[in-house]
């Protein structure tokens, strides 16, 4: 199978619910990110790397996120 680049854009935490805080927007990212990834390995993609990018409070979310997905070891499958 040939290489191949996906990108997610998550749309669970749009601007007017960031007053819900890091923890709550985490949990919204990290279940979208957890979601793709699961779509893609029933595919059949197999992922070798995984990216993601954030500033300011996107990247306080971003490495709640990261956390999260690392604690449900769901980025060693």
């Amino acid at each position: 199978m040939a290489k191949r680049t996906s990108l997610c854009l998550p749309v669970a935490q749009p601007g007017s619910l960031t007053y819900d805080g890091i923890e709550v927007g985490a949990e919204r990212v990290a279940k979208e990110i957890e979601d793709m990834l699961e779509e893609l390995r029933r595919d059949g993609h197999k992922i070798t790397k995984f990216s993601i990018v954030g500033y300011s409070l996107g990247g306080l979310v971003a490495r709640y996120a990261i956390g999260l997905l690392d604690h449900r070891a769901i980025l060693i499958r």
